[in-house]
Order: structure tokens, then C-alpha cells, then sequence
């Protein structure tokens, strides 16, 4: 008996991939249902009122990625008739797995700038000296969450997300000072220079998961409640 590869093994499970994205949805939508309850009055632009309907929309073109790469992109005949001659089937094998890379890819870099621009419009907001335009994320939300009286766990969520996301600057390679980060009862090593194995479709879920919740708690604090009317500046 020939061993399973890890591609074979990565592409028995992609049937299951579009049920952790329609679970991630889910639970954004549950969150934009208490937002949206509790900002009803504002405007569509408000920075909290939009916070989790930016997370969503950077969410779902991952969720219809995977059901085309577990459905349509698995059938030879579709290649056949849309690939025009431009990939040799002995080839597909890797054109699936740079496809389905390059949707981890955009699911992580795309909700991560819809969090990032959330949270540094609510910090200059909370704030009472505007930051610099180029504070580092990590300074941003620091700050916010030390204001708003979040503890580590929070920190870690975020650390988390930021760690893997500059990751992508260098194809998944960790180019900073080594970190561990301890996140969900687990302990994640980002070793200088090594590849991050463990940027998984299972972890990034989690940490979709863990970021709508943040994400959620931030805008539905008191004192974020409490500010003046502030339009998104992806609205203005």
C-alpha cells in the first residue's frame, strides 16, 4: 500500500472546510444582530455599527473559495471546460493547493484589516492625544484594551492574529524576534526564520471566532458606547 501524502490527506478534508466558514458567518451574524440592536439609531457608516458587517464581508468570499475548491475544482470535467488548455492534469494537484493557499491567505490579510481599522478609529476616538498615523497595531490596541479593561486573554487573541498576518509578508515565515504565545490552552512558538506550520483552516476559524467576540466586546463597552457619532473611515 502506497503512504498518503499530506496533499491527499489536506485534500480529503476540503469537503469539511466550507462548514467552518458557514460556522464563522454564523456567529459574525449573531454578533452583528446585537450590535445592530444596539446602534440602530446610528448611522450605517458608525465605526461600531460597521465593525462586524466589515468582518463579515471580508469573511464570505473564503466560504465560497472553499465550496468551489471541495466541489466544482475537484471534478476533472470542469477543468476541461474552463481551464482552456492552461493547466496539464498532472499538474493540478499543485494548482489546488497554491489555490487553496491563496484563500488562507486572503481570508487572514482581508479580516485582519477590517479589525485593524475598526480598533485604531475606536483608540483615536477613546483617546485623548490622537495616536500618530503610524503607531504600530500592537501600541493601538494595547492602549484600547487596557482603557476599556480587557485582560490577557484578550491580548492574546490579537497577538495572535498579528503575528500570523505579518507572517504572510514572507509566505508564512516568521521574520521577527522568536514569541510564544499561549492562546485556547494551547502554546504557539514562533521561531525566527521557521515556517509557521500551524496556520491551519481549523486555527484561523478559532481565531475568526475569538476575533468577532473581541470585536463585539470592544464596540458594546460603555465607554464605546458612550462616544460621538463616528463614520468609518471606509463610509466618509
Amino acid at each position: 500500500m502506497q503512504p498518503v501524502s499530506k496533499a491527499q490527506l489536506e485534500r480529503d478534508r476540503l469537503p469539511q472546510l466550507p462548514k467552518l466558514a458557514v460556522a464563522a458567518l454564523v456567529a459574525i451574524g449573531e454578533g452583528i444582530s446585537k450590535t445592530e440592536y444596539c446602534f440602530s439609531n446610528l448611522s450605517r457608516g458608525d465605526v461600531r455599527r460597521a465593525a462586524l458587517h466589515k468582518l463579515y464581508n471580508a469573511t464570505f468570499p473564503a466560504h465560497i473559495g472553499l465550496v468551489t475548491l471541495s466541489g466544482q475544482m475537484l471534478d476533472a470535467n470542469w477543468w476541461v471546460r474552463h481551464s482552456r488548455g492552461l493547466y496539464h492534469p498532472s499538474g493540478l494537484s499543485f494548482v489546488l493547493e497554491e489555490y487553496e493557499k491563496s484563500l488562507k491567505f486572503a481570508l487572514l490579510v482581508s479580516t485582519f484589516s477590517a479589525t485593524e481599522s475598526t480598533f485604531r478609529q475606536i483608540e483615536d476616538a477613546l483617546a485623548t492625544k490622537t495616536p500618530e498615523r503610524h503607531t504600530p497595531f500592537k501600541s493601538i490596541y494595547d492602549n484600547m484594551f487596557l482603557r476599556l479593561g480587557f485582560g490577557g486573554d484578550t491580548i492574546s487573541v490579537l497577538n495572535m492574529y498579528r503575528l500570523l498576518r505579518n507572517s504572510i509578508h514572507s509566505n508564512t515565515v516568521h521574520n521577527a524576534k522568536g514569541q510564544t504565545i499561549n492562546w485556547r490552552n494551547s502554546t504557539f512558538k514562533f521561531e525566527s526564520g521557521a515556517v509557521i506550520e500551524f496556520l491551519t483552516w481549523e486555527v484561523l476559524f478559532d481565531l475568526l471566532f475569538d476575533v468577532c467576540d473581541v470585536t463585539k466586546n470592544v464596540v458594546l463597552h460603555p465607554d464605546v458606547q458612550a462616544l460621538p457619532a463616528t463614520i468609518d473611515a471606509y463610509f466618509s
